[in-house]
Order: structure tokens, then sequence, then C-alpha cells
């Protein structure tokens, strides 16, 4: 009660205070004044009445937290740089030498993690809030937390080292033209990209999933029992459920997957109903199915996730092709590194600081045909948990795809130089889909007809020959390029996480993984193998995160949250317009909105960072589906007279 007055006389005390030493008169935010006063009163009384309430009984969980935040900085530290170490040069040296960090770090983990979960059994009596989410955060940061058998990490790693050196050096050999040599990157993507030739995607496709798919296949089946091994001995059911714990810090992902996927299905429908007839027509030899799934090598990239490629097929001749956005970037003298300068100042002009001097000397932006290296081309972005070594690689090339790659991966490297005053433990994203999110948003005003004519360009493009769709300023060409990049992604990442899970669970024992994995593709995505697949193949061992051994769930959710997040900085931006019109570049007031998010890192539930932005805390489809909306009714109009569904 003393305490209470106490407070009530100081709220009192500076509210006169602050009022009676106006001489002029009120500011128009005088209240806002008012309420940041009050509340940086509350905070310094209850700071000082949690220090009188607790005394000492919660120093030994502050200093445990502080020693081992400490030490968990110096540790992933080091196997960052072992990271890139082995995926910049894959040789079974610098493999091992990341198999023995991986190794001391989860050896570190077991010995510690017991003491953290002790000490939160006891949390009421930790006063120190922050301590408390460190605890936490380090008992669920492990994607596969420490097993009771060292043997078993060290065979863990081994085996994900292997399957991501199974992909990464793997290569298809063209036997009838000249012993032809394939890599995935860039051969096979540019192949995929831009063949459209039906025998020749064929013989890619099926080459690519026998080579890579057979080779993961004993090495994934090993790894599931391995991996629920280590979850099981952390009190997990298996560890699909140690990876959403991980990545969201709840068990539900899987429903708000469901939840969210019938929420598109019906925007997504009616896209699949559009290319599958102009696919019909375009093969129109080729007996396609009309009313059924759709051959998967038919849409444009090696998994049918991405179908902008084909973007020439299922648009009208006279709108623009994205070979005409790849030679438009080449004519105006763009390089690898110009289009990574470009990212850089869309970000600076959000009011985010400048790539450091490490960043632009020791990443990898592409990788010369001379060198045979291996390496992993993926891309990807790296923090060192250093002040400023921060690092991208990527086999990048000049064209539209890599440039909304770059945005991407700077997003990512943005977010690390943002949060990086934070403590080791936080250093990382409000959740795993947050963090992809954040550079894709900004590539959707990147790539806005207006953005791309007048700054990416520096001229502006002949306006397409083509009739708009209804309202102001919208432009179809725009729409349904992005459709075909965030849409069709949706599907495909759904079944591939849904599948993972079920394999997880034991629902699907190994000789079911290919035609378990095939049955989920057909049912949510109306895609089907373009040869007929055995069980003893494993084609989910063709992707990248299979074989790295990373959730999907992270981009699934990330193409949902991006247009939320679009939307939120738009209103921020005081944008009036139809939502896919709105560009945040030049934006103060949405770069600050972004950067306060970024820059908490994990320091508070991801619901809270959503929230900040947004103003709300749940995902939801809602902003998808508005900005798809024009492009919506014109689909149903092109399908009258076709079937939709599958």
């Amino acid at each position: 009660m003393m305490l209470l007055r106490l407070l009530m006389m100081m709220r009192l005390f500076s509210l006169f205070l602050l009022i009676a030493s106006l001489s002029e008169a009120l500011p128009h935010d005088w209240a806002e004044s008012v309420l940041r006063e009050l509340d940086d009163i509350d905070e310094r009384v209850n700071k000082r009445a949690s220090r009188k309430r607790c005394g000492a009984e919660n120093t030994d969980a502050v200093y445990w937290t502080d020693r081992t935040n400490s030490h968990f900085h110096e540790l992933m530290s080091n196997v960052s740089y072992a990271n890139w170490n082995y995926l910049t040069n894959m040789t079974k040296y610098n493999a091992r030498a990341l198999e023995d960090l991986e190794a001391q770090v989860d050896a570190w983990f077991k010995t510690n993690v017991g003491t953290a979960r002790r000490f939160l059994r006891d949390a009421d009596r930790i006063c120190h809030g922050t301590t408390v989410k460190l605890l936490r955060k380090f008992v669920n940061y492990q994607l596969v937390p420490a097993p009771a058998n060292p043997t078993t990490h060290r065979l863990i790693s081994y085996l994900v080292n292997s399957m991501q050196q199974v992909y990464s050096t793997a290569v298809i050999v063209d036997e009838e033209r000249n012993m032809k040599r394939y890599r995935m990157n860039p051969e096979l993507t540019r192949l995929m990209a831009t063949s459209r030739d039906f025998d020749e995607r064929q013989w890619a496709w099926t080459e690519w999933h026998d080579v890579v798919g057979r080779q993961i296949r004993p090495l994934f089946i090993e790894l599931v029992v391995r991996m629920n091994e280590a979850a099981t001995d952390n009190g997990y059911r298996d560890i699909g459920e140690a990876w959403q714990m991980s990545d969201y810090d709840s068990t539900d992902v899987e429903a708000t997957m469901d939840r969210l996927y019938q929420q598109i299905l019906p925007l997504y429908r009616q896209l699949h109903a559009y290319v599958r007839h102009r696919l019909v027509d375009y093969y129109r030899h080729r007996n396609l199915n009309i009313s059924g799934s759709i051959p998967a090598h038919l849409l444009g990239d090696m998994w049918a996730q991405d179908w902008t490629s084909i973007i020439d097929i299922v648009l009208p001749e006279e709108m623009y092709k994205q070979s005409e956005m790849d030679a438009a970037l080449r004519r105006a003298g763009y390089s690898v590194k110009k289009m990574f300068r470009l990212a850089e100042e869309f970000f600076t002009s959000l009011g985010f600081d400048k790539m450091t001097a490490d960043f632009w000397r020791k990443s990898v932006f592409v990788r010369s045909p001379l060198d045979d290296t291996a390496m992993d081309c993926h891309a990807s972005a790296h923090d060192f948990l250093a002040d400023n070594d921060f690092r991208v690689k990527m086999c990048a090339e000049v064209n539209a795809a890599d440039l909304q790659t770059v945005h991407h991966e700077l997003g990512h490297v943005a977010y690390f130089m943002q949060y990086r005053h934070q403590p080791a433990l936080f250093r990382t994203g409000a959740n795993a889909a947050f963090h992809e999110a954040v550079g894709d948003t900004v590539a959707m005003s990147v790539m806005t007809p207006h953005h791309w004519r007048g700054v990416v360009l520096g001229r502006r493009m002949p306006a397409p020959r083509s009739r708009h769709l209804p309202g102001p300023g919208t432009d179809l060409s725009f729409l349904l390029r992005m459709a075909l990049s965030r849409v069709a992604l949706l599907p495909y990442a759904y079944v591939l996480e849904k599948w993972r899970y079920a394999v997880f669970r034991g629902r699907l024992t190994p000789s079911q993984y290919n035609t378990g994995y095939w049955k989920l593709r057909e049912r949510y995505q109306g895609v089907k193998a373009p040869v007929s697949r055995a069980s003893t193949d494993f084609d989910p061992g063709a992707k990248f995160h299979v074989a790295a051994n990373i959730p999907y769930s992270r981009y699934f959710l990330s193409a949902i949250v991006q247009f939320q997040l679009h939307a939120a900085l738009c209103r921020t931006d005081k944008h009036v317009e139809q939502l896919h019109t709105c560009d945040i570049y030049r934006s103060p007031a949405a770069g600050n909105r972004l950067r306060k998010a970024m820059s908490l890192g994990a320091s508070r539930p991801w619901p809270e960072v959503l929230k900040i932005i947004t103003g709300y805390g749940d995902i939801r489809a809602d902003r998808m589906l508005e900005y798809f909306r024009p492009l919506m009714v014109w689909l149903r109009l092109k399908n009258r007279g076709y079937p939709v569904g599958w």
C-alpha cells in the first residue's frame, strides 16, 4: 500500500511539474509526452521494487545466464566460421573441422541445458525478466537438441554434411550432347527456367531426382532415426516438435499451416487452372490432362515451387516476358555486384546502415565457370556474431530472379545488423518466418512496375501493350508474376513440411516415403511426377532444404507474413491506392517501424514483434488475398469454360 501511494504521488507530482513548466500553449502531443514520462517513472519504480523484493534470490540465475550467453557467443561464432569454410570449400578436412566444433557445441548444450531447466522450474522466483527469456531461448535453441549419447550427435552431423555434399556436388551428364555436364547452379537452374523443350526438361528432371535422391535416401532414413532419438531424449515426441519449438516456441505450426492453406486455396485453384490450360495449349501435342494434375517438370524450376520463369507461356503475347526483364538489366549495365549495390541502396533509403567493409570483401557473389572448388551454391546469408562480419554466399547471375534473391539475402543481413547489440541468444529473428519475410517484403516494392522502370533501370521502359485490369494502375503482368512466385510456393511448401512431419511421427515408413510424398503433392498442389516413380526413389531428397535438414514451414509462413508486413508499412507511408502498387522506397516512416521491430531480435515473443508493425499478433492471409484481389477477378474470367481443381 505504501508503494502504491508513493507511486500515485510521484505520478501527480510529475504531471504537475510538466504542465507548470509550459509557459506557452501546450503542444498537440502533450498527452503523449506526459504518458511517456509516467511510463518512465513506472519503469524506474518497478526496477527498484524488484530489487527490493527479490534480494539475492535470483543472483545465481542472472550470473549463470550471463556467463552462459558469453560462452554461447564464442562457440557459435566459431561454428559459423567453420560452416562458412565448409560451404565455400567442401573438403573432407573442412567437413571434419565443422563436425568437431558441432560436437563441442552439442556437448556443451547437453552439460548446461539441465541447469537452465532447473532455473526455469523456479522461474517465479527470478525477478529479472530478461534472464527468464534467455533461459527459455537456451532450452529450445537447437533445431536438433543434444542427444544423451554423444556418438549420436556426431552421426547426425556426419549425415547432414554428407547429404548436403551430395546435393551441392551432384552433376548430371547428357550423353547425347557431347557429354555436357550440368550442376544445379547455374546450368540446371538456367535450363529449367529457359528451355521449352518438353523432353529436355523431362530428362533434366528425371536425371537430377535419380542422381541426388537415390544417394540421399539411405542417409535420410538413418537421420530420421537419430534425430528422433535426440528429440525424445529431451522430452519431445519427435524431431518435428523440437523444430517447431525452436523456430516458433509453439507446437501448433501444422495447424496454423492447415488454416492458412484453406484460406489461400481458392486463389491457388484459379491460378492453377489458368496455368494448366495455358500449358495444355502450349504443349498441345502432348495430351496433357485439362482437368488433372500438372507434370512437375513443366512449371519453371526443378521442384515446381516457383513458376515465374514460364510467364512467357501463361501471359498473352503482347505483354512483357521474363527474358525481356533479364535483357533490360543487362542493357542497363548491371553486374552481379551492381545488383547488390542496388539492394543496399534500397535498405539505406529506409534508414538502415550500409553493408560493412567485411561484407563486400569476404562475401561470395559469383562462382567462376573455371573454378572447380566444390561449393554449396544455394544462396544464404551468414552472421558470424561479430560486430561487422556479415556475408552472403551465392552463385548469382544478372537476371530478375536473382535480383529478387539478392534483396532477400540482404534482408537477412540487415536483420543481423539491426539486432547485433542483443545478447547472443537473442541474435536471431522474432521467428524463423519473420527472418525470411523481411527481404521479400522489400522485393515486393522493388518489382513494382513504377520502381522497376524508374529506379532499377533508371529510365522508363515502354508501357506494355496490354489491357489493364479494372481499376487504376493495375498491371496484370506484375500481379501475375508475383502470384507465380508467391502463391505457387505455398502448396509446395505446405506439402514438403506436412510430409516431413508424417515421416518424423512414423506415419510413413521408408518404403512409403516416395509414394506418400507424391500422394500429398497431387492432393494439395495438383502436381504429379512427370515419369513413373518407384518406392525406392527419393524425390523429396532432390530439394536442398531436405538435404541440408532445414525446416520449410518458415518459407510457407514467410510467404504469408510478408504481405502483412507490406500492407502495414504501406499504411505507415500513407499509401491509399491498391496494395500491389505500393512502393516503400525512401520512406523513413516505414523504415523506422521496420527497424524497431527487427532490432528486438528474439528478445520478445514473435506475436509482440509482429504487432509492433501490423497492429495485431497473429499470422493471417487476408492481406495476401487483398493484394491479389484484382488478379483473382481476372483469373475467374479467364477460367470460364475450363475446369478448376484437379
